[in-house]
């Protein structure tokens, strides 16, 4: 595995996100990645990078939701990436392809 900074991981998240969504218009709400036991930071560090890195970015509305994944063989794996909720309560929720999903 090659060692990332917490920058650059947080970089290829947003590039993730950005290319799962496409040509949609809607601001992007949530990012919800897995991290496995390979991924040497905390919450606090990981979300403390994110929220820095993401100003003026295509995710800066974005959110990120961590589940933590014993299981996972990969250090980081992105998940969905979604918009907003409308009037109606519905929201598009898109799928990462899992050839694109695995960070480190």
């Amino acid at each position: 595995m090659i060692f990332m900074d917490l920058k650059t991981v947080c970089m290829c998240i947003c590039r993730t996100a950005v290319n799962t969504v496409g040509e949609c218009k809607s601001p992007i709400a949530y990012i919800n990645v897995r991290v496995g036991k390979k991924f040497s930071f905390s919450d606090a560090e990981f979300l403390e990078a994110f929220n820095s890195m993401k100003w003026d970015t295509a995710v800066s509305t974005a959110d990120l939701g961590i589940v933590h994944d014993e299981n996972l063989d990969c250090a980081v794996k992105v998940e969905k990436v979604s918009d907003f909720f409308d009037e109606d309560g519905k929201c598009n929720v898109f799928e990462v392809p899992e050839d694109k999903s695995v960070i480190m």
